[in-house]
């Protein structure tokens, strides 16, 4: 930002501002091509039906005005952010946007305007706002990245879930039943890179464990039973019922709502079936609800119900992707199920049915599942050479989450032997694409546990207590920034380098980096290990040699701490204070209640509470690290 702005607005809103950026600045969605861009263009476009829908046209909008401009459309642009804020005057992330805009056509006034706007919005705390904010962001990252096996929009739509706990307004339950689509589609993932793990001999405890799956299960299914609680949108809710069910399909054998809802006898007793059942009771003819049945239906062979609801779909909703690819799907099915009775229809008639269905789904867009299908559709013909170039095209295109792309490489091999051809390196082939899946699963359980913290720690003032975490410290940018990025004051001259050395467990970082920022504002120089650790050295000798050079010791107290941190490092700062004869060397600080390690159990702690200090208490440990 030119700092000729800077002198219209304080230091904090800059800050904030910054983090917040705009479309045209997140890094997520820069380098498209113009071709992808073009596609987009035309699926975003959606009308404002209802209220319930408010938050969806918003974020349609603005990201219909982040194409243009990445078109070289600058006044279609201008005008789509001019029609966000015609409905929401508050909007920060078009008033961003626009202000983005003018600036880079260098109209400094109106740019000036627009960051004034900003300004006045975020000099007061608004979790509508950065809620608002967050869930544009990720809806701007899964749009372009929908059919990927991707969750680099998860921090964001986490971030704008939890802060909708706090907001009155109408798109807080949208931004809450994204946030539970989002787990669900981990939910996904997480078994399927299990399942792969396990089929090719890898130990799938390493990629996802039972209690990681149970985990994200139950906060998916929590998520959707508060959209049904709280929220006032029929159709949300009836959505919501039906990924519930989903969820409990995805593992029929292993799951209920029993073990989630232990206190909500209607939810608790439910299953699947009776999820679907009270989906469609809420909400008729809503073509959402349908094809989602729908699909279920057909996978769990009820074919008959299946067609009805994916034919009402395509009624209903008009023409889409979903409904005439799980159509086609379910005609292959169909044909595949010898125990599947065949009234009025011919059989052989059920392979024209999906192939038809899936040629629609091209003029939608193009993904590895449908070309797969398709060859595999040609396979079952017996025109091998017609299937393989399907193959051809399904595995030229990137990995997509409708699908798994090893069988296409199965298929593959398997018209080659029926054309007495080597499968040599099909199946190598295939063996590289397993390990590529399996190399993905981190980004799907990427978190720095934003809810929890926020929902732990309090960033509101309490009487008679000293704030450690701000509202700032949870803006994106500081979520990813590390402790070494903080700069700390001049080094001391006198005895210790340090006043404060500090041993803390990773878990607890985002706290741990705003307490060293509060204390070096206060003149105290801290010792933290990313930052001020020797490269290259052993652990163990890093933690000897900074203890040496600190003053005091504060060891950070969590149960998390007590897991991920050996008591080699607490009996070496023991050890320390002994060989001075300094018995206050070492201040236990509880920042959770959890078990005392034995070595601390008599010494005298600092408790907080919520993450903040007593205010005696903050002052007496200023006092205790401060050198003479």
């Amino acid at each position: 930002m030119d700092p000729c702005y800077q002198a219209h607005i304080g230091e904090r809103v800059v800050i904030q501002i910054k983090a917040i950026g705009c479309h045209m600045t997140w890094s997520e969605l820069k380098h498209i091509d113009g071709s992808t861009l073009e596609k987009c263009r035309i699926a975003v476009h959606q009308e404002w039906q209802d209220d319930a829908e408010r938050a969806q046209y918003l974020l349609n909008k603005n990201l219909q005005g982040f194409i243009a401009h990445a078109l070289n459309e600058v006044d279609e642009a201008e005008e789509c952010f001019k029609t966000v804020l015609s409905v929401d005057p508050s909007n920060i992330i078009a008033l961003a946007d626009m202000e983005f805009l003018y600036r880079e056509r260098c109209l400094t006034d109106k740019s000036v305007s627009y960051l004034n706007r900003l300004a006045e919005i975020l000099e007061h705390d608004s979790y509508r706002h950065r809620a608002q904010a967050y869930a544009d962001r990720a809806y701007s990252i899964r749009f372009f990245e929908q059919d990927k096996r991707s969750f680099r929009y998860m921090p964001y739509i986490e971030r704008a879930a939890t802060l909708s706990r706090h907001c009155r307004c109408p798109e807080a339950v949208e931004w809450l039943f994204d946030y539970g689509l989002a787990l669900y589609r981990n939910d996904v993932q997480m078994l399927y890179v299990r399942q792969l793990a396990l089929k090719y001999g890898f130990t799938a405890d390493e990629y996802f464990t039972h209690e990681q799956l149970e985990r994200n299960f139950a906060k998916a299914c929590q998520t959707f039973a508060r959209v049904i609680k709280e929220g006032n949108s029929a159709k949300l809710s009836s959505l919501s019922y039906t990924f519930l069910g989903i969820l409990l399909n995805n593992e029929p054998n292993h799951r209920s709502l029993q073990e989630v809802f232990h206190s909500d006898e209607d939810l608790a007793c439910m299953t699947a079936d009776e999820c679907y059942t009270k989906a469609l009771q809420i909400c008729k003819n809503f073509y959402m609800v349908e094809r989602r049945v729908g699909a279920e239906y057909a996978k769990l062979g009820r074919y008959k119900e299946a067609k009805n609801l994916l034919d009402q779909s395509l009624l209903h909703g008009g023409s889409n992707w979903f409904s005439y690819r799980h159509r086609g799907v379910m005609y292959i099915k169909m044909y595949e199920d010898d125990k599947y009775h065949f009234h009025h229809m011919d059989k052989s008639n059920l392979l024209e049915y999906a192939q038809n269905d899936l040629n629609c789904t091209l003029q939608f867009k193009t993904i590895h599942a449908d070309y797969s299908d398709l060859g595999y559709i040609h396979q079952l013909k017996g025109e091998y050479q017609r299937a393989i170039d399907k193959y051809k095209l399904a595995t030229r295109l990137e990995q997509d989450d409708y699908f798994d792309p090893l069988e296409t490489y199965s298929r593959w091999a398997k018209c080659l032997e029926h054309l007495g051809g080597n499968t040599t390196a099909i199946e190598s082939r295939k063996k590289r694409a397993c390990v590529k899946l399996l190399n993905l699963h981190p980004s799907v359980t990427q978190s720095d546990f934003f809810s929890e913290d926020y929902e732990f720690f309090s960033t509101s003032p309490m009487q008679s207590y000293f704030r450690v975490l701000t509202d700032d410290e949870f803006w994106i940018d500081s979520c990813k920034q590390r402790l070494h990025q903080i700069d700390p004051p001049i080094k001391s001259s006198k005895q210790y380098e340090y006043d404060l050395y500090i041993s803390y467990t990773e878990r607890d970082r985002r706290w741990v980096m705003a307490f060293v920022k509060r204390l070096e504002e206060n003149s105290v120089r801290c010792c933290i290990d990313v930052r001020d650790f020797t490269l290259g050295e052993l652990n163990m000798k890093n933690q000897q040699y900074s203890l040496k050079k600190s003053f005091k010791c504060a060891i950070i107290l969590t149960d998390d701490y007590n897991k991920d941190i050996s008591e080699d490092e607490i009996n070496e700062a023991v050890l320390e204070g002994r060989g001075r004869r300094d018995t206050s060397f070492v201040i236990p600080i509880q920042l959770k209640r959890c078990t005392i390690p034995p070595l601390l159990a008599t010494r005298t702690r600092v408790d907080c509470y919520k993450g903040q200090f007593p205010n005696d208490l903050w002052a007496n440990l200023l006092r205790s690290i401060t050198q003479n």
